[in-house]
């Protein structure tokens, strides 16, 4: 194969020689910016959607303080109702001090599996978040008067990032 490209590449002039190699070097360095700058499109996209989701998590659960301390599971739906702004949020729940769950909330026509309860989020300023699996998820602990209530869940879908990776790569 080597023999058969250097027999073209004899037969071919100098000033097409530099040109094809100039556009071999120009479509490779294009190639690798490209690549480097969808991977970090993908990255910041995803921390970014994450911080959303806890975002929206602080709030229903500063919001859900009243539904929790009267256990007003009507409220906590309410309350849970608001996180459907954002589209792309696929479950959210409203869990008590001792686990049970109180309110939950799903996006119509979405697969949803069962909320994880975390034991540690219990306990006060103790809190996770994931963006791994099905999508991005935190809990965050609620608290009254420094004591934790209870946690709020919610989990987002990845389409987002899906859709942003489909567009720069028709960009591309």
């Amino acid at each position: 194969m080597w023999n058969k490209l250097q027999l073209a590449l004899e037969r071919i002039s100098l000033a097409r020689q530099l040109t094809a190699f100039s556009v071999i070097t120009s479509a490779a360095a294009l190639f690798i910016a490209s690549a480097i700058l969808i991977a970090y499109d993908a990255s910041w996209s995803r921390q970014r959607l994450v911080l959303d989701t806890i975002t929206l998590a602080d709030l229903a659960g500063a919001n859900s303080r009243a539904a929790l301390t009267f256990d007003d599971p009507k409220a906590a739906r309410e309350t849970l109702s608001t996180v459907a702004v954002n589209s792309r949020v696929v479950s959210a729940g409203i869990i008590r001090r001792d686990g049970a769950l109180l309110a939950r909330y799903d996006r119509p026509g979405a697969t949803v599996g069962p909320i994880p309860i975390e034991p540690a989020v219990m306990r006060p300023l103790q809190s996770w978040d994931s963006s791994t699996g099905a999508g991005p998820g935190g809990m965050r602990p609620i608290e009254l008067d420094r004591e934790t209530i209870g946690a709020v869940y919610v989990e987002s879908d990845l389409s987002e990032l899906q859709e942003r990776a489909a567009g720069f790569i028709r960009i591309v």
